[in-house]
């Protein structure tokens, strides 16, 4: 997103925080809705990287919803976006 556009960054106030925010509401939703305790960190880390990235687009780190759910709808494509990168880094590394 911001190669194509560097306009975009705005500033890193908040990032650390909102990448932990992402991490916490992903390790969350998995003790939530998993049974067997286990953790995918690395849906935790996906999530924490697109929160804190999406932090960089707005000054101060903070993101005001119009609706309830909005930021976690421009998050979406972006985690799908790191999962597709990891997933073809962690093939290559296989080879």
């Amino acid at each position: 997103m911001l190669h194509a556009d560097p306009s975009l960054l705005m500033d890193t106030t908040g990032c650390g925080d909102n990448f932990l925010g992402g991490v916490i509401v992903s390790i969350t939703r998995q003790l939530l809705e998993k049974s067997d305790g286990l953790l995918d960190l690395q849906d935790a880390v996906l999530w924490g990287g697109a929160s804190g990235g999406l932090a960089l687009l707005f000054h101060g780190g903070l993101f005001h919803e119009s609706s309830k759910g909005q930021k976690e709808q421009l998050l979406m494509p972006i985690v799908a976006a790191y999962k597709k990168q990891l997933d073809v880094a962690l093939d290559q590394s296989e080879k």
